[in-house]
């Protein structure tokens, strides 16, 4: 939404100055700069959420490397620029902290998600990321865990 905000920008412009616009509020330039440096910030998270909401595929395996990923993401913006008409500007405060508090709130709520028996199994049984685990703790035991499993279900279709 703030991309097609942040395209429209000279439309919206025009058509608010066309206006009677006595309780109408322009944005400012800084203002315009925040939106502009917002939507570098959220496409990583627009993406992820996108991966996670598709009904095609199975996206459980994903979860976890989708939520590696995005903090990655979401760290290399720190020291991020953008170019805007040849100057080199660093991202506004306003935006830093609402990528702090992204970063706060994803670390907050997934911290035990390697933790998950659920996750981690569906993620070590998916060929795309059965490598990919950030731990190799949690890695082995994932991998003993399949074995007794599958131990399990052998021993189980033997004695039948």
């Amino acid at each position: 939404m703030i991309h097609r905000f942040v395209e429209l920008k000279d439309e919206i412009k025009c058509a608010l100055s066309n206006l009677d616009t006595g309780n109408l509020i322009m944005l400012i330039s800084n203002e315009w700069d925040i939106c502009q440096s917002l939507i570098i910030v959220l496409q990583s998270c627009e993406e992820v959420t996108r991966e996670m909401s598709g009904q095609r595929y199975v996206s459980g395996s994903s979860g976890i490397p989708l939520t590696i990923g995005l903090i990655s993401a979401l760290n290399k913006i720190v020291s991020l620029t953008y170019r805007q008409e040849n100057n080199i500007a660093v991202f506004p405060d306003e935006v830093k902290m609402c990528r702090q508090d992204l970063l706060s709130e994803i670390s907050t709520r997934f911290s035990n998600l390697e933790q998950s028996r659920t996750y981690t199994v569906a993620m070590f049984l998916d060929p795309r990321y059965k490598l990919y685990f950030e731990s190799e703790n949690v890695a082995d035991s994932t991998k003993k865990h399949i074995i007794g499993l599958v131990t399990t279900m052998i021993n189980e279709n033997e004695r039948c």
